[in-house]
């Protein structure tokens, strides 16, 4: 039975009455413990290592009594409606001394079960760590281990399934936050949320590998990693307006926005929030190859104490050059020659290198642009991409387009040269054209 259904009946049954001391009852003690369930226990670490607690419970605003009735029940606190939101409100507790000599009482004598108890015990071992000073008081060592703490609670923490929980409903529907199914016992989410963690990739569902892979490869094209002098971070990724489905596809797993660009028929995805960069960051960890976006990405794994993995050798079993091409790529036809080309361009030589060793092609210098450019031209490398890496690792860009009308090329391209007495062969080839073209 939810705990706001319990406090609605009893705070309504005596809300003409004086506060009374805290339940005591082993009925109540059952109910009082679900409080926890719209609850949570934060930490939090200002830029100047100022370090605070906060106890919080959020309700929907037409319960706006129940928490300002919790003031009164529990004798500490306050209760603010949130300004970015006309539906929630909230009960906060962040005076120390209530937290202390309250809050900790209540769930110690009345214990959590559960996530809960451990964000619970986590919260009351950062506050022993804090002691009865300030930040100024407080050790370099206890410092860092608040940070820890910090790191691993609420929703950053790691989920241990046990074989019971697998008669419990999945209620996200987020693959990549919620919980797996279960075969045997003892199960380990391979969500790696915590820092302290260390969590093979290969052990993640292989779907979800291909997309964290295609995500490197479009963050080494098209993204930045950016950490201002003030220590705030974010991610950007520039792409096409025809491609804005790729970007609401990362904005739908990690939040953040996507704005147009003035003057540009362009997007830009950013994700400043510090809860969906570093999930972001722990799936591409690893997988980051472009040298200057490693550099960038190491700045930001420093700040939430994240160790940057080197990246292992490229494969053609690997999403990466899938997310590479949707970034960088090109998929054109020569004007000139009437060739159809696969071509990327970088001013980095190091990231086409494993390419034309593992795909074939040739790498030229571009001097107009000071860049090099990667190119895919003979039909038969082209042919074993299309039937056999990109049907594996698809792209998610507007290019997807192009490359499911290769074979059509192949087919109708010995068309274009046609005289009038073969107008239908050489019709064929004009609409194809056209069709590509608009693409």
């Amino acid at each position: 039975m939810p705990w706001v259904f319990f406090l609605i009946f009893y705070l309504r049954k005596n809300e003409k009455k004086k506060p009374r001391p805290l339940l005591n009852t082993a009925k109540e003690k059952k109910k009082s413990v679900a409080l926890a369930g719209e609850g949570s226990f934060y930490v939090k670490i200002s830029s100047k290592d100022n370090v605070s607690f906060r106890f919080l419970v959020t309700q929907h605003v037409r319960d706006e009594e129940l928490l300002k009735n919790l003031i009164i029940y529990l004798n500490c606190g306050y209760y603010l409606q949130r300004s970015n939101s006309s539906y929630h409100g909230d009960y906060f507790v962040t005076n120390l001394k209530d937290i202390t000599c309250k809050i900790l009482p209540f769930f110690e004598k009345f214990p959590l079960k559960g996530n809960k108890l451990k964000d619970f015990l986590d919260f009351k071992k950062a506050i022993e760590l804090k002691g009865e000073g300030n930040s100024t008081t407080l050790t370099t060592e206890n410092l860092a281990d608040i940070k820890k703490i910090k790191l691993g609670m609420n929703k950053n923490r790691i989920f241990v399934v046990t074989q019971n929980d697998v008669k419990k409903p999945l209620l996200d529907s987020n693959p990549l936050t919620r919980r797996p199914s279960i075969k045997s016992k003892g199960f380990i989410n391979k969500r790696h949320y915590s820092s302290t963690a260390i969590i093979s990739k290969e052990q993640t569902k292989p779907d979800l590998i291909k997309f964290f892979e295609w995500m490197a490869g479009l963050i080494d094209g098209d993204g930045q990693f950016h950490t201002t002098k003030k220590g705030f971070s974010s991610l950007k990724i520039v792409m096409g307006i025809n491609d804005k489905s790729a970007l609401y596809e990362i904005k739908h797993k990690y939040g953040g926005y996507i704005k147009p660009i003035s003057g540009d028929n362009a997007l830009k995805y950013k994700l400043q929030n510090p809860k969906g960069l570093i999930n972001l960051i722990k799936d591409v960890n690893g997988l980051i190859r472009n040298p200057t976006r490693m550099v960038q990405l190491n700045r930001i794994c420093e700040k939430y104490n994240i160790n940057l993995l080197e990246p292992k050798p490229l494969t053609r079993n690997n999403g990466w050059f899938s997310g590479f091409i949707d970034s960088d790529g090109s998929i054109h036809i020569d004007e000139k020659s009437g060739q159809l080309i696969l071509s990327v361009t970088q001013k980095n030589k190091y990231l086409l290198d494993p390419l034309q060793i593992l795909y074939g092609g040739r790498i030229q210098i571009i001097s107009s642009k000071d860049a090099f450019m990667y190119s895919i031209y003979r039909k038969e490398e082209i042919l074993k991409l299309v039937d056999d890496y990109f049907k594996k690792f698809p792209l998610k860009s507007s290019k997807t387009s192009r490359i499911k009308m290769i074979k059509e090329y192949y087919l109708l391209s010995e068309y274009r040269y046609l005289n009038s007495n073969h107008i239908n062969e050489f019709n064929q080839w004009v609409t194809f054209k056209n069709k590509w073209d608009k693409i």
